[in-house]
């Protein structure tokens, strides 16, 4: 048995769902459309970093934590390092977004066959989405 262990980043992913049933998604300066999130900082619990990200990437300050959607990993290439996200369903009243540097432009989607037309950060993200659009 090896005694390495792999050092992660740990992400939060939040899929943003308002009371009429629309998803949030953002459009990254990279060419992606994906949702709000990032790395989660030391010594930072999971609810205060979900409330971090979701208020820097969007301004949303009011939202309730739905569910724990899922868990994916990838290779975080700016910092060259595997991540392991952690996806969230949140509900929020809030429409009004208020984008930072790292997003251009946004969406509020209503349906499936958007999600199906646009380019993802990941394939899970995208599924989740459309399993949120068409409960």
């Amino acid at each position: 048995m090896s005694d390495k262990h792999a050092l992660v980043e740990i992400a939060q992913k939040i899929i943003v769902e308002s009371e009429d049933n629309q998803v949030l998604i953002l459009h990254d300066i990279k060419g992606k459309w994906d949702v709000p999130g990032g790395r989660l900082n030391n010594g930072e619990s999971w609810e205060q970093g979900l409330a971090r990200e979701l208020q820097e990437e969007t301004g949303i300050k009011d939202f309730t934590l739905k569910s724990v959607m899922g868990v994916e990993n990838w290779v975080n290439q700016d910092i060259n390092r595997a991540t392991y996200g952690v996806f969230f369903h949140v509900k929020t009243p809030v429409k009004a977004i208020d984008l930072c540097d790292d997003h251009n432009d946004f969406r509020w989607i209503v349906n499936e066959e958007q999600v199906s037309k646009l380019p993802f950060f990941s394939e899970k993200m995208r599924n989740l989405i459309k399993g949120i659009l068409t409960k």
